[in-house]
């Protein structure tokens, strides 16, 4: 009998989640290594190597079913937030389960589903190592590297008697390595320009703590002092362009820095407060100060002052873990924002001359990120290191938007801890170990070695916040947009091609809700305004809503926000695109306080976001208010020089023909246009091409699988006079038919695109003299049967009997 309360008492504890395989395997070993000595296999570390990527319970799985070769049972002997180990042999395996079993008491044999007892854990792939050459510090102390600036690292060393312990600084192009302690007490902070070539970091006195620096970090024992009076609690030191800044508890210190060293030193007494000073600058070299996270505002430095920016930090962002977006007032930083499941980190950009922010997802690296400038146009985003499930790092290209990824595995086991670029370009990369220290790793293909470890990837796209910051939600804005081009709408990859008549816009984008409401329209003969019914028709799951005259949509509204006037339920929740660019992007005109632009046959009309309206006068601001809400676009159609009048399609001033399908029509119109020449003008698509203005149709290179959209939106819509009918006595369908040839002109006659798959009833009884047809279809079961249940004799134009009719013979 097993005694089960003292088994659990004696179990080993191990937090079910966020845990370390390699670190679980430690434990294992100290718990039971001495009875056991096949814990210290090396297939054990082979597990532990190959799993740490994994979740932590895959890897305990993996870890017991390797126990399980050398007749060993891992079980957990509890199902909440912890597991409790306990380790048997597999002789007692059966007495064990039926004694827990009776008891009604928890177990779990730790093993991989699928694999039986004795069977070794699942071999996965490991990720390669990284080719260096290593660097160890002198054996005289143990050196740990906290920070790399420049070409030279600081951090700590101690002794190894563990008694005696300080700070050093140490020149990493250096072979071997000669670490220089340095005597300046409490010395943290360590940093450096390159752009003026400068080191700096701060020492600390009895009772404040002061700043000093120099051009050469290897005689920092002899730096001098750069400001005349110490401060009483600094935490770091920023570099933003020529300044050197920092703050305490009252007050931030601004230091105008040359080459050489201080050019001007300025000090601003703020409100005594338990936050550290955080520093930020935008493209354009504006300096920008927070307090930290109790306070949220914002200081802008300008012309030696210190002036509140329009918008407050939002809680959730660091400004300080931020990066200036070249010759703009952008600059970029971490954010983290909600999901349905768990936490998401991302990077933000965000405009601080008015508040306007995108976003873009970073998938793989975890939580709690870092921003820093790495060589060239590279910029480094990372981790703790703490999580061998997560990249250690990413290095993403500004430019061309490569993503490099620098995983744990590329280091064996372990924990890395530092990686730079020096001023020459060599790669530098630390890693830490128990008793040793911090290792030194010069890659000796560092770039070639990234791209070859993983596949290609690249940053995903922006997506753009409507509301401004800090206003702007913690859930990311949804990955769809709304494309406006020349010609045409694409709405979350639906097109629209104008004119957006209500049959083609409602099968598009789906059913609307209608609205009617009282509003001002122009009388079309005396051009008077008269309050009249308007009818809006509102897509509310996508935000937009388009205004109705003589049954087509005149103009679209992309709801962004909510407004009195904006009818849909929602706003669009996406990006706005302009020609390809994002809509705050555009080169924009300015009517007065509004935005708009003419793009082909739409005008844009839009407020531009902005943080505050400086004019303090209400009906501005109200205008300014609406139309910020909101993108509208206007279609109006091109107006035709003289020889386009051709084409201009004929009103239809009597009763007409009625046609739900496009191609029973085409059939109609090639005898009425091309055989009896009843209707014109006579559709040529190089005549019509060459007078067609909002895009360039070119015949030579469209029209091969599918019809020409402005040539079929043309035939679709062209009114044809039902007394036509009766000339309509025989269709004879033919792969050369002229229509055909216009509408795709380079079309081989293989698929079925001209095919009549579908007829109505009511449009087939218009054609009261119509007895006989030859017509191509792929659905003539049900299309066949309706000619021929209106009498009407109807043969297949492939010259073969219709399926349906070898199957009665």
């Amino acid at each position: 009998m097993f005694d089960l309360i003292a088994l659990e008492k004696d179990a080993l504890d191990i937090l079910n989640f966020d845990g370390e395989i390699t670190d679980t395997l430690t434990e294992l070993r100290k718990k039971w290594g001495r009875d056991i000595p096949a814990l210290f296999d090396q297939r054990f570390d082979d597990v532990a190597m190959q799993y740490m990527t994994f979740e932590h319970e895959d890897g305990i799985q993996a870890l017991g079913q390797e126990l399980t070769t050398f007749g060993w049972c891992l079980y957990d002997f509890d199902e909440e937030d912890e597991h409790l180990f306990i380790l048997l042999s597999d002789k007692e395996k059966a007495a064990f389960e039926q004694q827990c079993r009776k008891a009604d008491h928890y177990f779990k044999l730790m093993k991989q589903r699928g694999r039986a007892f004795g069977q070794a854990a699942k071999e996965q792939p490991t990720q390669p190592l990284m080719p260096c050459n290593d660097t160890y510090f002198p054996q005289d102390a143990y050196y740990t590297i906290q920070t790399i600036a420049g070409n030279f690292a600081s951090g700590i060393w101690i002794a190894k008697d563990e008694i005696q312990q300080g700070k050093f600084v140490a020149d990493l192009r250096e072979r071997p390595l000669k670490p220089i302690k340095v005597n300046w007490e409490g010395f943290h902070g360590f940093t450096y320009s390159p752009k003026l070539d400068f080191y700096a970091a701060i020492y600390t006195t009895k009772y404040a703590q002061m700043i000093i620096g120099g051009k050469d970090a290897a005689s920092v024992n002899d730096w001098g002092k750069l400001t005349p009076r110490s401060m009483r609690k600094l935490n770091r030191l920023y570099w933003c362009n020529d300044y050197l800044c920092t703050g305490d508890e009252e007050s931030v210190l601004i230091l105008k820095m040359n080459e050489s060293g201080v050019e001007d030193v300025q000090r601003f007494i703020l409100s005594p407060s338990d936050s550290i000073c955080r520093f930020a600058i935008d493209g354009l070299g504006h300096l920008y100060i927070n307090r930290g996270h109790s306070d949220r505002e914002i200081l802008r430095y300008e012309n030696r002052d210190l002036q509140c920016q329009p918008f407050r930090r939002s809680s959730y962002d660091e400004l300080d873990n931020s990066l200036p977006v070249f010759n703009t007032s952008r600059l970029m930083m971490i954010r983290e924002t909600s999901g349905w499941d768990n936490n998401h980190s991302n990077l933000l950009d965000l405009d601080m001359m008015n508040g306007c922010c995108k976003i873009v997802p970073l998938p793989g690296l975890g939580e709690n990120l870092k921003l820093h400038p790495f060589i060239n146009d590279w910029v480094i985003i990372y981790n703790s290191g703490d999580d061998f499930r997560t990249d250690f790092a990413q290095l993403w290209n500004q430019k061309s938007g490569e993503i490099l990824r620098i995983r744990p595995g590329m280091f064996a086991s372990c924990k890395l801890n530092q990686i730079a670029a020096l001023p020459d370009g060599r790669i530098i990369i630390t890693t830490l170990h128990t008793k040793v220290g911090s290792v030194i790793h010069e890659p000796k293909d560092f770039w070639g070695f990234l791209r070859l470890a993983n596949k290609p990837k690249h940053l995903g796209k922006w997506r753009r916040y409507h509301s401004l910051y800090p206003d702007i939600p913690r859930t990311l804005p949804a990955n769809q947009q709304l494309h406006i081009k020349k010609n045409q709408l694409v709405i979350c990859g639906k097109k629209l091609i104008p004119p957006f008549t209500l049959e083609k816009v409602t099968e598009i984008l789906g059913t609307a809700r209608i609205v009617t409401k009282q509003g001002a329209r122009k009388d079309s003969n005396t051009n008077d305004a008269q309050l009249k019914p308007v009818i809006y028709y509102v897509w509310d799951n996508l935000g937009i809503q388009g205004q109705v005259n003589n049954n087509e949509i005149e103009n679209f509204i992309i709801c962004l926000s909510r407004h009195d006037h904006n009818l849909a339920a929602k706003s669009f929740d996406g990006n706005v695109l302009i020609n390809g660019r994002d809509y705050i992007e555009t080169d924009w005109e300015t009517f007065g306080s509004i935005n708009t632009l003419k793009l082909g046959c739409f005008t844009i009309f839009t407020c531009l976001p902005r943080c505050t309206l400086e004019n303090s006068d209400e009906k501005l601001k109200a205008i300014i208010a609406y139309y910020a809400s909101h993108i509208k676009i206007y279609y109006t159609p091109v107006k035709l020089n003289a020889k386009s009048l051709k084409y201009k399609l004929p009103k239809g001033n009597e009763p007409l023909l009625k046609f739900k399908n496009l191609n029973f029509k085409l059939a109609v119109m090639n005898v009425l246009m091309y055989e009896k020449n009843l209707i014109k003008p006579k559709f040529n698509i190089w005549e019509f091409a060459s007078e067609y203005t909002q895009r360039k149709i070119d015949p030579e290179t469209e029209g091969y699988d599918k019809l020409i959209p402005e040539a079929a939106d043309w035939f679709r819509r062209y009114p044809i006079p039902a007394r036509l009918a009766s000339e309509i006595t025989e269709i004879n369908m033919d792969g050369g038919d002229e229509i055909n040839c216009q509408l795709a002109p380079n079309w081989d006659g293989e698929d079925s695109l001209f095919d009549i798959d579908a007829i109505d009833e009511n449009e087939l009884r218009q054609f009261h003299k119509l007895k006989q047809v030859s017509i191509f279809t792929t659905n003539e079961y049900n299309v066949v049967s309706i000619f021929r249940e209106l009498g009407i004799k109807v043969v297949s134009a492939y010259d073969i009997p219709f399926e349906m009719d070898t199957k009665k013979i």
